[in-house]
């Protein structure tokens, strides 16, 4: 049972079994809606007044939030770093020595 004002772990349970390709266009918005009302609730509710599992969903929403973002970073630094790399082999540097 989730806290009062906060979404159901049995709604959350239940969009997350289902694949985005068999939810529609509006279920998919209603979801980014509540997901997004559920997360700013949970941000301004002090941690003290969480129940248990609130405040364990909560944490664990925050660690996959935070791990994606890291991933999304390491990722963006590989495709720079390979850029460059091809660039620097292909001879298409954006940084040429001057010919002074």
């Amino acid at each position: 049972m989730s806290d009062n004002f906060r979404k159901d772990f049995s709604d959350k349970a239940a969009e997350s079994v289902k694949p985005d390709s068999n939810k529609g266009v509006f279920e998919k918005a209603g979801e980014s809606i509540t997901n997004a009302a559920d997360s700013v609730a949970g941000s301004v509710q002090p941690d003290s007044n969480k129940g248990f599992f609130q405040s364990g969903a909560d944490s664990a929403s925050n660690a996959k939030d935070s791990a994606s973002k890291e991933g999304e970073s390491f990722i963006d630094s590989a495709k720079n770093l390979v850029n460059s790399a091809s660039d620097y082999l292909t001879g298409n540097s954006a940084q040429k020595p001057s010919t002074k």
